[in-house]
């Protein structure tokens, strides 16, 4: 393998995503390039061994510095919902575990990250806010795949004799589920506003330097929605999680916490439904539409709503965004 295919390898791997590791990378293949250049195999051999080392050490490291006994039982806990949330994917065919990638809208190949990749990145400030949560759950969400494909995997019969799982689901007739390769939905956003929602398509976020094609969250885990966010507008809701440092759902995330609840036998949202906030969809209606989703009789639905209205059995579940 030479210095190219492995930076490639690298890259693939979702490394780069962790600072110091992409530091030690591009000095190890600056070095490497320059010995092969030279024809000094050897040394480019020594070198890989040295950075393969240094990665183990760096992607290694317990935790961040400062976490509380408490937020260290949480990180703890994280770790074994991360196992469970890897078989729930691998279960419902989205990823193969022995090969976790998935396929971005750019037609490029994203890694899930490792535990010693995320681990890293739960730092004292984060944790304050997950310590907030309703029964915090850890979702590992492959943002840069087509939604179409995603929910369409995952909802789709399995070939006689497997052993995936299938979500059965449907949905609101003028959504498009290829609006994240259109451009017309919108996640990351400070407000919704067609023109001035400062917000971010799934093609934009990919675009961005060090892009990994996957989002970790961690997620108010509840049966239900908090009861304290129902009646409340989209516009409203947005506003106060913003303020308090919280993002809302993505559709990808909502069928990632669906994916576990099906796991368990207990679907989530049975009776009342969540305001999507990080799905902002511009292409219906004056203002644009926010999504939002539950179940209707045995299968999970994905809906809409202006940002503007609101309904007693509609409320909104908090993110932190980990990686």
């Amino acid at each position: 393998m030479n210095t190219n295919e492995l930076e490639q390898q690298l890259r693939e791997t979702g490394a780069y995503g962790n600072p110091r590791a992409r530091a030690a990378i591009d000095t190890a293949l600056s070095a490497m390039r320059t010995a092969e250049e030279a024809g000094n195999g050897d040394k480019v051999n020594r070198l890989k061994r040295e950075l393969t080392l240094e990665l183990g050490r760096i992607l290694a490291e317990s935790v961040p510095a400062g976490l509380s006994t408490e937020a260290l039982e949480l990180l703890r806990g994280f770790e074994v919902q991360f196992g469970e949330r890897m078989d729930e994917l691998d279960s419902f065919g989205i990823i193969d575990k022995s090969n976790p990638r998935i396929k971005g809208i750019d037609n490029k190949e994203y890694t899930a990250h490792s535990w010693e990749q995320i681990k890293t990145c739960f730092t004292p400030e984060k944790m304050a806010l997950i310590s907030q949560l309703e029964n915090p759950t850890l979702l590992l969400v492959p943002d840069g795949m087509s939604l179409k494909e995603y929910i369409e995997t995952a909802g789709s019969d399995k070939p006689e004799g497997s052993n995936k799982k299938k979500l059965p689901w449907n949905k609101t007739a003028d959504i498009d589920l290829d609006s994240d390769k259109t451009g017309a939905l919108v996640s990351d956003c400070s407000q919704y506003d067609l023109t001035n929602h400062g917000g971010k398509t799934k093609m934009e976020r990919l675009r961005e330097p060090g892009a990994l094609g996957w989002q970790v969250y961690v997620v108010d885990g509840g049966d239900e929605v908090p009861a304290n966010t129902l009646s409340k507008k989209a516009d409203d809701l947005l506003k106060d999680f913003r303020e308090k440092g919280f993002g809302g759902l993505t559709a990808e995330a909502v069928f990632a916490l669906q994916m576990h609840g099906q796991a368990l036998g207990k679907p989530f949202d049975r009776t009342n439904w969540g305001w999507l906030l990080e799905s902002y969809l511009m292409a219906i209606g004056g203002r644009g539409v926010v999504l939002n989703s539950g179940w209707v009789g045995s299968r999970v639905r994905l809906d809409r709503r202006g940002p503007g209205g609101s309904s007693g059995s509609l409320g909104a579940r908090r993110s932190v965004r980990v990686l």
